[in-house]
């Protein structure tokens, strides 16, 4: 199957407002990739899905700045389960990871976590992260798009266009319905197992189906 590319996102945009797209390209392909960005949140779409070896520095673990959430964390030895920070004193002596407040020594660090072994002691084992990131900012044509549901993409781009870009939110409204109903087809072709293991996201809160705008 040929991947989706930014162009086709931008047809179905156009058959969506029924007329011709008079916006420059650039604004266009902005709200594309606005959309795009906040749909890659919703939960670790397949072509999203990253691994990555990590190893400590101190007692904190920084995670990649393009990462959404974090499906898995394990070692050669051990799989540690997540847990939230306010939790940690309630867990009993399984190995876990929590997301944690951000390190004093390194501000520009939005994500990281604590790993802590069955001891209950800070683990120091070289891990691997497995996680789910933004994908690459779109600003052509021939762009990937790397979330399924096209439908559901393009009709979340005209509210960004008419609602955010072009300040029209009573224009961009009307899509609501058609990228509620696209996302409930979207929800039921690719269950979700991660939407809870999400740090908040770029807008300071997870975004729930329906929620975008």
């Amino acid at each position: 199957m040929a991947s989706i590319k930014a162009k086709d996102i931008s047809y179905l945009m156009q058959d969506g407002l029924n007329t011709n797209l008079s916006y420059e390209k650039k604004q266009v392909f902005q709200a594309i990739d606005i959309a795009h960005k906040d749909m890659a949140e919703i939960q670790d779409w397949k072509k999203l899905r990253l691994k990555t070896s990590l190893s400590f520095v101190g007692s904190d673990l920084v995670i990649p700045s393009n990462a959404i959430g974090i499906t898995g964390v394990r070692s050669a030895t051990t799989v540690y389960f997540k847990t939230e920070e306010e939790d940690i004193l309630s867990v009993d002596d399984r190995p876990h990871w929590y997301y944690a407040s951000q390190i004093a020594d390194n501000p520009s660090a939005s994500k990281f976590i604590n790993i802590i072994d069955d001891e209950g002691a800070v683990a120091t084992d070289n891990v691997n992260v497995y996680y789910w990131a933004y994908p690459p900012t779109i600003t052509g044509a021939n762009d990937d798009i790397l979330v399924p549901g096209p439908k559901a993409l393009a009709m979340a781009s005209i509210m960004v266009l008419l609602g955010f870009i072009e300040h029209k939110p009573g224009e961009a409204e009307p899509f609501r319905i058609e990228y509620n109903e696209a996302l409930k087809e979207l929800d039921l072709r690719y269950p979700s197992t991660s939407r809870s293991k999400a740090p908040k996201g770029r807008h300071g809160n997870r975004l729930a189906m329906g929620d975008l705008g």
